[in-house]
């Protein structure tokens, strides 16, 4: 199991990219258009631009949600569509101002309580997850193990924090205030994990203090099940070291050291990785002779893996 360690990657900022993005256009049951955008501190010609944009059908209703410190105004504008009577030219728009919902009204309120619940749940996530210590016992000891497996781990660690109990209490909240977003405004809330822009880095550390860095991301299916998914951008060595998995970055890596597990991680695992990349048939880049380091060429080069007299294993990459 997990152990969670508190940090911060998503913070109050986070929570407007959410609702800034999550409203986007759809139909209601009497299928009328119906359109929220989201802004923050807007004017009044500020919010009518904001609807005339998003405008693309006579009579459709676009909300336009301005939060003001921990205050909300809604705005409901009403599309109206002006033909031009010539076929060849596009039909413009103009938006018609129906009612607004300040501050202190129910719709509001209802609006206020539902983000503000979300960003709480959001940031009691953030907490949970930007540092995550892999137990001694995991099947992941270290990141040499999953430096050319990139999707493999990345699904098994998005289900292992989605399994989380308290993970998903907060993904439960978030949903629940989605759908009451959804009946105070009338409108369903697919939310596109990839328009979202929320990626931020975890952290993963292994037990032989490798590590890996991950980005996050949110999807859903249907505006509802709001999940994350993981993907892994770097796996790093026991100093830091990016751990390539591609002809372009063994060169540089560490090439002529002698590594050991004190300066590398478990070296039974880096002579897995090795022989991964030989089974690839992934060779080593270096660049050629000359002042300017020449021509890229590709040259042969191994890693020794010996032992020392007491035990220890260490490793040299060597290039011909």
């Amino acid at each position: 199991m997990l152990r969670f360690l508190k940090g911060t990657f998503m913070k109050y900022f986070i929570l407007l990219t959410i609702i800034s993005n999550i409203f986007i256009s759809t139909y209601t049951q009497a299928s009328q258009p119906t359109t929220a955008i989201y802004c923050d501190y807007c004017s009044a010609q500020g919010k009518e631009v904001n609807a005339l944009s998003s405008a693309f059908m006579n009579g459709q209703k676009i909300w336009v949600i301005d939060q003001q410190g921990t205050d909300f105004i809604i705005e409901e504008y009403r599309a109206v569509q002006q033909s031009s009577g010539d076929i060849s030219q596009v039909d413009d728009f103009y938006v018609e101002l129906i009612s607004t919902h300040h501050k202190s009204s129910a719709l509001s309120k209802a609006v206020s309580n539902a983000i503000i619940a979300m960003r709480n749940a959001m940031i009691s996530i953030d907490e949970s997850i930007s540092h995550i210590q892999l137990p001694a016992d995991d099947e992941f000891q270290s990141a040499f193990q999953i430096a050319s497996f990139h999707k493999q781990f990345s699904g098994q660690m998005s289900d292992r924090i989605m399994n989380d109990s308290h993970i998903k209490q907060q993904f439960d909240i978030i949903d629940a205030q989605m759908q009451q977003l959804q009946a105070n405004l009338s409108i369903s809330l697919p939310f596109i994990g990839t328009s979202l822009n929320l990626s931020s880095q975890i952290r993963v550390m292994f037990n032989d203090g490798t590590s890996a860095e991950m980005t996050v991301t949110l999807t859903t299916s249907n505006g509802k099940n709001v999940k994350i998914v993981l993907s892994l951008t770097q796996a790093r060595d026991k100093e830091g070291n990016i751990i390539p998995d591609v002809s372009s970055g063994l060169a540089s890596y560490r090439s002529g050291e002698i590594l050991n597990a004190g300066n590398t991680g478990h070296m039974g695992h880096f002579a897995d990785w090795w022989h991964q990349l030989e089974v690839r048939g992934v060779k080593v880049i270096s660049n050629g002779g000359g002042a300017r380091g020449g021509s890229t060429s590709i040259k042969d080069c191994h890693y020794v893996v010996e032992k020392k007299f007491n035990g220890e294993t260490f490793a040299k990459l060597i290039c011909s």
